[in-house]
């Protein structure tokens, strides 16, 4: 019993305390945080106007005002204007959470910190200056904003965070400056109004839902120095009709560009890219022109399955087309594949049930999966390049459509089943060193 009533006794004592650190002058509440020293605790709830002081005087001490406590205004829906002095050093964690009538926020160099979501939730503001004395904009700091039109961002942030810019709908344009080496998970998440973009070449990834639902993005322009892409990087941005992916990139997750129902345009340049699917695909089966740069040596798996591209070539610098890359590409009527390709995966033009015509130029394949046409059942053409030295294993295993074929001069070899179960084969050019 002693026990518990000596325990009770020492959180009195302790919230006495306290309170005793705790002081009103007109509409702020203070708590005295150090010698001189207090910061912003809360605010009356009625308040719409507040002009934080440098300084403030307390039964005869001077203290100086050098931050505002986390969720200090959260929730006053009252409060229109906030001045800060000077001599603010921190925002702390939701100072002004839900203050929905702030329309504007001039934020002092002095500030070194603001927290996570300080400003999450105020809906009315419009613009906002973030001072070169801060290094990192934070999770969800600005999210749902929806009233912010302008940001400037200077060249002291290094980082944006997850979530900073979430919903922040009334965004038209972000300039990110080329100190940011780092921009989190869904950090522009749902930012309809915006329409352009930069991103600094200081960027290496472009993280899971960056740019999810940025529907008003008609372009974007990823940086060379850029190497992977997560998931749902860009999902949902409708208004994107072409996208270049540069050389540098070396990886693509699941669902990257799901739902861009307006992109048609294709320009793949990454020189060797693996796509991770779970789900999805990476690209939205709307594409219908694809251009692949001439340094580009693999094709990933699934690279356009069930796209709408009517034609593809393939530059001789490919030397592997994996798994599915062009399957169900039911438009798809003539392909062209280059000089330096070694391996061609299973399906990877499978089902394609419009191909026709077969441009194949690959000097010395030595991989070329059994079922790399299956169920391409209308190829009835093929024409291989005079400087084609090889003709593969099962290369037109079961093309029962195939009609003509053209075998040049160099060709020394063909291997077993290259022509299997082709009952309709009607002409070959065969030369004698065959």
């Amino acid at each position: 019993m002693k026990r518990i009533i000596f325990a009770i006794c020492t959180l009195l004592c302790a919230n006495v305390l306290w309170a005793q650190n705790l002081f009103t002058v007109g509409d702020i509440q203070y708590e005295i945080t150090g010698t001189n020293e207090v910061e912003v605790d809360s605010a009356s709830t009625s308040a719409t106007s507040i002009v934080i002081p440098e300084t403030i005087d307390y039964e005869g001490i001077t203290y100086n005002v050098t931050s505002i406590d986390a969720w200090a205004f959260d929730s006053h829906t009252n409060l229109t204007s906030v001045t800060i002095p000077n001599s603010i050093v921190s925002i702390g964690k939701g100072a002004f959470y839900g203050c929905t009538g702030l329309t504007s926020m001039d934020i002092p160099n002095s500030v070194t910190t603001i927290d996570t979501l300080a400003f999450y939730g105020c809906t009315g503001l419009t613009s906002i200056t973030i001072p070169n004395s801060i290094t990192s904009i934070k999770t969800y700091t600005f999210s749902g904003c929806s009233s912010l039109t302008s940001v400037t961002i200077p060249n002291s942030i290094v980082s944006i965070g997850k979530g900073a810019f979430y919903d922040c709908t009334g965004l038209t344009s972000m300039d990110i400056p080329n100190s940011v080496t780092t921009i989190d998970t869904g950090a522009f998440y749902g930012c309809a109004g915006l329409t352009s973009i930069n991103i600094p070449n200081s960027i290496t990834s472009i993280k899971t839902s960056t740019f999810y639902g940025c529907s008003g993005l008609t372009s974007i322009d990823i940086p060379n120095s850029v190497t992977s892409i997560g998931g749902y990087a860009f999902a949902n941005c409708t208004g994107l009709t072409e996208v270049t992916i540069p050389e540098s990139v070396t990886s693509i997750n699941s669902a990257a560009f799901l739902g861009n129902t307006n992109l048609t345009t294709l320009h793949f340049n990454a020189i060797h890219c693996d796509f991770n699917l779970e789900q999805y695909l990476v690209f939205p089966n709307t594409i219908n022109n694809v251009i692949i740069g001439e340094n580009v040596e693999k094709i990933p798996n699934n690279f356009l399955n069930h796209s709408k591209i009517t034609n593809v070539t393939i530059p001789n610098s490919v030397d592997t087309i994996e798994y599915w890359a062009f399957g169900n590409c039911s438009l798809l009527t003539d392909v062209t594949l280059g000089s330096d390709l070694v391996s061609l995966g299973y399906n990877a033009f499978g089902r394609d049930s419009n191909l026709i015509r077969l441009n194949y130029n690959a000097t010395n394949c030595t991989s070329f999966d059994q079922d790399a046409f299956a169920n391409a059942k209308r190829i009835s053409i093929i024409n291989i390049g005079n400087n084609v030295e090889t003709i593969p294993a099962y290369f037109a295993y079961d093309l029962d459509s195939l009609a003509y074929v053209t075998i040049p001069a160099n060709v020394t070899s063909i291997g077993n089943s290259a022509f299997y179960d082709c009952d309709n084969l009607a002409s070959g050019n065969i030369s004698k060193s065959v």
